[in-house]
């Protein structure tokens, strides 16, 4: 069989990509100012909506890791954390919170549920452009 034939044969069994992928978007949120320990107590909280990265308000270089969203508790760190995080974060990415670990959980859990309600939208509409 020649080779153009066994690729009109095959046509139709052809996987199609841009099919949903069955596996969930988990967005990953930087967390800037905890004290020792509360990492874990905010993992608990937040049940594993997002993927966090606990970056450490100690540290003389403000660098923040790649993440769809930032949260800074303000009551632990300086001014230069919230201008770096300015720098590489667009205004609705960025959080600041006042109160404790209950609110920072309580907040990630919305922005986490806004931010997979926003990807699976755009992913929807991408589909929807594709087929037509």
């Amino acid at each position: 069989m020649s080779q153009k034939k066994k690729h009109r044969k095959n046509r139709n069994r052809r996987v199609d990509v841009r099919k949903k992928t069955t596996t969930p978007f988990v967005p990953t949120i930087a967390v800037v100012g905890l004290r020792n320990g509360q990492e874990a107590r905010v993992e608990e909280l937040c049940g594993g909506i997002a993927k966090l990265k606990f970056v450490n308000a100690d540290r003389s270089d403000p660098v923040l890791p790649y993440a769809d969203a930032v949260f800074l508790l303000t009551r632990f760190i300086g001014h230069r954390w919230t201008e770096a995080a300015q720098r590489s974060f667009a205004r609705n990415r960025i959080q600041l919170i006042p109160g404790g670990i209950t609110c920072l959980a309580h907040r990630i859990r919305l922005k986490a549920a806004k931010i997979f309600l926003l990807n699976a939208n755009s992913a929807e509409k991408n589909s929807d452009t594709r087929t037509h």
